[in-house]
């Protein structure tokens, strides 16, 4: 999830010194809440997961439907700053949600069933029965577990293993970048 935040900044970052933007918290706000959009059925998925085996991702979390309604905002109010504050967001996430083992649905509804992932280092396709299983494997000690206690395992995820330490060193470095933008790009919190 921090990981998804930094990519939030960072394409806030780049958007707005490309457009020409001032610093603002209101637009800094969209690409935050853009880059963790994604994860909006998580609350859903805290709730149920007592009550039914669901897993991960069940209700919103399908790339190309995100993509072509944003973009499709984005041409009809001929907002392009913003619809691309929303749509690059949303797609750094889901290529983070690839590099997972349980992968991403990036073709639904054009080809349901099919996860995609680059998990080992290639590309792999995964059925429901695959992935299914991996999704068990990864999450059913979660059942019995609150909220915070999922939500903090997750964030510890974020930042185990060999990548960690680069990982760590990523988020504060476009902590640093947005720091720097938005002390030397001019400030309005509206924007």
């Amino acid at each position: 999830m921090l990981l998804d935040l930094a990519n939030g900044m960072l394409a806030y970052v780049v958007l707005s010194m490309v457009f020409g933007e001032t610093a603002s918290v209101w637009f800094l706000s969209v690409a935050l809440a853009f880059s963790i959009a994604p994860d909006g059925d998580y609350a859903i998925y805290a709730v149920m997961r007592r009550y039914r085996e669901v897993l991960s991702h069940k209700f919103v979390h399908y790339p190309l439907v995100w993509v072509v309604a944003l973009l499709s905002i984005g041409y009809f109010s001929g907002r392009w700053y913003m619809a691309l504050l929303a749509v690059v967001p949303v797609t750094l996430h889901f290529v983070h949600d690839s590099f997972a083992d349980t992968g991403t649905e990036w073709l639904w509804p054009i080809l349901p069933g099919r996860w995609f992932t680059f998990y080992s280092g290639r590309l792999n396709v995964l059925n429901a029965i695959e992935r299914n299983a991996r999704l068990r494997a990864r999450y059913k000690h979660e059942t019995n577990k609150g909220f915070v206690r999922v939500l903090m395992g997750r964030l510890v995820e974020d930042f185990a293993g060999s990548a960690g330490s680069a990982r760590f060193v990523y988020v504060f470095a476009v902590l640093a970048l947005t720091a720097w933008f938005c002390f030397n790009a001019g400030y309005s919190f509206w924007g």
